[in-house]
């Protein structure tokens, strides 16, 4: 059976309150007994669960990822590959997950993200393509959860973000 924080305040000899300050950085700790804490968490190997800290805190650490295209699509196309490669390892490297959600529906997208986003699973959303209809990011607005899309965005949001390029006046650029 794996540790539990009442494992780590028995070995380090300290409250389970100190060891839960420890293992949500807080800072109201004396760094004897911070000490003692990280020392019992490595002697007992202690992972923490995401499924119960999801629900005594603020939820998952994860990001979706919505394309709109099929799995193999996406994968399999060099740029999106490389984009998908960059924010998984990204999101590794800042503790958080990767949801993939594929859709060619984006009525099923939002209600998706929405449900998602309800049960604090998710954090934030990048689109791998702007949708043809923006009343998606209005929806997505009012739960004040960054949305990056990759793509052209048209309306003012006040948490969707674009990242595009002007294909146009690079293919001109090419042929001066």
């Amino acid at each position: 059976m794996s540790p539990t924080i009442y494992d780590i305040a028995r070995v380090a000899g300290v409250s389970k309150s100190t060891v839960s300050r420890v293992l949500n950085k807080q800072t109201n700790i004396s760094p004897e007994a911070r000490e003692k804490v990280l020392r019992a968490i490595e002697e007992l190997q202690y992972q923490p669960n995401k499924l119960a800290r999801a629900l005594t805190s603020s939820g998952f650490d994860a990001i979706m990822v919505i394309s709109t295209r099929s799995t193999k699509t996406t994968a399999g196309n060099p740029f999106f590959s490389e984009v998908l490669h960059a924010i998984t390892a990204k999101a590794e490297e800042e503790g958080f997950d990767v949801i993939l959600q594929t859709s060619h529906n984006p009525a099923e997208d939002l209600q998706k993200c929405e449900s998602k986003i309800k049960q604090k699973m998710i954090k934030g959303i990048i689109m791998l393509s702007s949708p043809a209809d923006e009343s998606f990011f209005a929806q997505l607005d009012k739960y004040d959860i960054p949305v990056v899309v990759i793509g052209k965005v048209e309306g003012q949001y006040a948490h969707v973000y674009s990242v595009d390029t002007d294909n146009f006046g690079d293919s001109i650029a090419l042929t001066d």
